[in-house]
């Protein structure tokens, strides 16, 4: 008995642990090397972790009821020696969401940023993605997706 509640109360655990963590890219910057963020290979590797970032979004899929509009924290996390400016750029499927702003600049110590998505009134309902893709001012870029389900509207 004490063992089976053991497991449940440890699979629980687990579950909210994972449900709030948020997503993470592949290191960029000047301490990776590598052909891109989508196409890794035997020359991707990181040579200095310090010198490399992230970009985070939140896990799981983003809900917005068409027409309607959704705020949702985007981050970014830097190595010790990472100090570049980081442009992040934002491409999503016009005819079903518009995002605000379509580009965000982490500077210095920024870590964190709002982005808008708002469905398209006529937006059919389902499944699409944003893309964010984050260019550091030397060294390898980085892309993120991010899943946004829209919902007929109420």
């Amino acid at each position: 008995m004490f063992t089976k509640f053991l497991c449940i109360a440890v699979m629980t655990l687990g579950i909210l642990i994972f449900a709030g963590c948020d997503v993470e890219t592949e290191p960029g910057g000047p301490g990776t090397q590598g052909r891109s963020p989508t196409t890794p290979g035997d020359d991707d590797m990181v040579t200095n972790a310090d010198n490399t970032f992230r970009l985070t979004v939140p896990s799981g899929e983003v809900e917005v009821d068409a027409g309607g509009s959704q705020a949702i924290k985007v981050g970014i996390e830097r190595g010790s020696e990472f100090k570049q400016t980081v442009k992040v750029t934002v491409m999503a499927p016009a005819d079903k969401i518009t995002v605000s702003p379509k580009e965000i600049t982490f500077r210095g110590d920024q870590v964190e940023a709002e982005l808008t998505l708002t469905a398209v009134a006529a937006a059919i309902p389902g499944e699409t993605n944003i893309t964010l893709i984050g260019k550091p001012e030397t060294g390898r870029q980085v892309e993120q997706g991010i899943t946004v389900h829209v919902h007929e509207k109420e």
